[in-house]
């Protein structure tokens, strides 16, 4: 809520005032005038100082990568809920999960990279 500040106001006269009369929202126009250089800008934020420019975009277009993860370990894979009691029930549930995820990878990869040939 930075751009939104409570000033306190006179009720009749709606100006703002030092008495205790009314608190009313309104914009804070200093802050937003010095926040709108950046509209229209998208920034990354790092701690990787190493990295080129270049690197840093790439690996944040990639982060759909993770998220599509999560998402298919949720609902495709059925990750959990899980029924399971035993440690070693539970064990094996997540490692069976784990390796279809890894088959699963494995052949989005391979068939990006593959060239399908049509008869």
């Amino acid at each position: 809520m930075r751009l939104i500040q409570n000033v306190i106001v006179d009720t009749d006269t709606n100006a703002h005032t030092n008495e205790s009369v009314s608190i009313k929202s309104e914009l804070n126009f200093e802050q937003l005038d010095k926040e709108i250089i950046y509209d229209g800008w998208f920034c990354i934020i790092t701690s990787e100082l190493d990295y080129t420019s270049q690197m840093i975009r790439e690996i944040y277009h990639n982060l759909w990568n993770i998220e599509q993860t999560f998402r298919v370990t949720k609902t495709d894979l059925m990750f959990r809920p899980i029924f399971h009691f035993k440690k070693e029930h539970i064990l094996g549930h997540f490692s069976i999960c784990y390796v279809a995820l890894v088959v699963l990878r494995y052949f989005q990869y391979y068939l990006k990279n593959i060239t399908l040939i049509y008869l």
